[in-house]
């Protein structure tokens, strides 16, 4: 009897493993799937450390180094993620074994593209004043090339540390390379003297002044080429396209239809362009009704630069006139940082004779493109100017301003030009002011025609007194 009970319990025990074994088994199978769920869905982030060459924790402006842009690159799947324009902080009391301040960018979310690659990946960090670089390893601290073996394993959670490396300064026209160019840039703006101004071109250990210390940084990262990439970034910030292709030959004057990344612009070429000369390069802001998306031959119809070239007028210059289709002033870097090296690369541009002009919204944007590069431009002209400001007498002391309005403008009033006038005047500045009588808002045309304004623009030299 007791034999034969033994016997039902293992019987018992048998059946119920049998039972259980599928319900564990299928219980198993959808953690896994869970999990695999999980990892499909959930953003792997991560963080990095880094640090710039001579900014230091004291620097008066580094409060507006808030940005930066950061490419992940995985090199045997040809996979990249752009990051235009990251954010990170300073980490409070922390520095790297050269006394640089270190920098925090905070949770990068890693694209489909990194969910399935190896670990060969690296990073390339950049902005408008430091060269870009290879970040291949944590802890890095010397720079890396394309003979190095970049193995850095993306885990999520993790934060990587180059701040050690800290990145060279110097690259301000961001063609890639420190060289003569970014140093005259800096030389132009150098002020000993100045008083502490946040934002100056050329203020490389962002103290506020730019003065022998930013020539000391920029000289010991003269002719460090940028790091050489797997691959194309061109894939990521297209250059210009369709470009009239220049040659030794005089060509006859071309207006054309251009675009660099989102920014469409009318592109002119004078009668007689050839290559083996240096030319003036003229910049014109159109006003509101402008703005538009794909549609340049909305500034065709207006009174504007484009307008009058394509019916016919010819100047002895190279001229451009972009149209703006999103808020705010982020044009300004392109036109700066990408557009204009271009155009003084390829189209032998006169670095010395670039000018500025713009009406109404755009004569706003002209004097706000001189604030943030001051020095910069040979000129500027406003035309029927909507806005003013008590700060902008010192910094457009430096540049050579020729302001008009209509004496009759109901939409912007005359004040705003009037004032502006007197104090970048009051500041010691070159300028002069135009009432045109009886001229409501629109002026470009009486301006354009009547003034010759541009031949006046094209005579004036950066840096040397006024040419009537």
């Amino acid at each position: 009897m007791i034999h034969s009970f033994s016997n039902f319990k293992t019987l018992l025990f048998i059946s119920f493993l049998a039972l259980s074994l599928p319900l564990a088994t299928n219980l198993v199978l959808r953690s896994s799937d869970d999990r695999s769920s999980a990892t499909e869905t959930d953003k792997s982030k991560i963080s990095l450390k880094i640090a710039f060459k001579g900014l230091k924790p004291e620097s008066k402006c580094s409060t507006s180094l808030k940005t930066v842009d950061l490419d992940i690159v995985n090199v045997t799947a040809k996979a990249f993620q752009s990051d235009i324009g990251t954010s990170m902080t300073p980490i409070a009391g922390e520095v790297n074994q050269n006394g640089d301040q270190v920098f925090l960018i905070s949770n990068i979310a890693l694209d489909n593209n990194f969910k399935s690659v190896d670990s060969f990946n690296y990073f390339q960090i950049k902005n408008s004043s430091y060269l870009s670089a290879r970040m291949c390893f944590n802890n890095q601290s010397s720079k890396m090339t394309t003979s190095t073996a970049c193995d850095i394993t993306l885990t999520n959670g993790t934060t990587y540390d180059f701040s050690n490396y800290s990145l060279l300064p110097g690259d301000l026209n961001q063609d890639g390379i420190v060289n003569s160019s970014d140093f005259s840039m800096v030389k132009q703006n150098v002020d000993p003297s100045a008083d502490s101004v946040c934002d100056q071109e050329g203020d490389l250990n962002y103290d506020g002044i730019v003065n022998s210390f930013d020539t000391s940084y920029l000289k010991q990262s003269l002719l460090q080429t940028n790091d050489e990439v797997v691959i194309d970034l061109t894939t990521i910030t297209p250059t210009p396209t369709a470009e009239p292709t220049p040659t030794m030959s005089p060509q006859v004057r071309s207006l054309t239809a251009q675009k660099i990344e989102n920014m469409n612009y009318w592109f002119y070429t004078p009668n007689g362009y050839t290559k083996d000369k240096k030319w003036p390069l003229v910049i014109y802001y159109h006003g509101d009704g402008g703005w538009g998306n794909n549609e340049l031959n909305k500034i065709l119809t207006a009174g504007d630069l484009a307008g009058h070239l394509k019916r016919g007028s010819n100047y002895d210059t190279i001229a451009i006139e972009p149209q703006f289709n999103w808020p705010g002033n982020s044009e300004m870097v392109l036109i700066k940082n990408k557009l204009i090296p271009y155009l003084i690369e390829n189209y032998n541009v006169d670095i010395d004779r670039i000018s500025l002009m713009g009406s109404s919204s755009g004569a706003g944007r002209t004097i706000h493109m001189a604030l943030k590069y001051p020095g910069f431009f040979s000129c500027l002209v406003t035309m029927a100017l909507c806005e003013n400001s008590s700060s902008w007498g010192k910094t457009l002391a430096k540049e050579n301003l020729w302001a008009f309005h209509g004496s009759e403008d109901t939409v912007c009033s005359k004040r705003n030009s009037e004032l502006t006038v007197n104090r970048v005047s009051a500041a010691g500045g070159s300028t002069k002011l135009t009432i045109l009588k009886g001229v409501g808002h629109g002026t470009s045309t009486k301006v354009l025609y009547e003034y010759r304004i541009v031949n006046w623009m094209i005579r004036q030299v950066r840096g040397q007194p006024r040419q009537n």
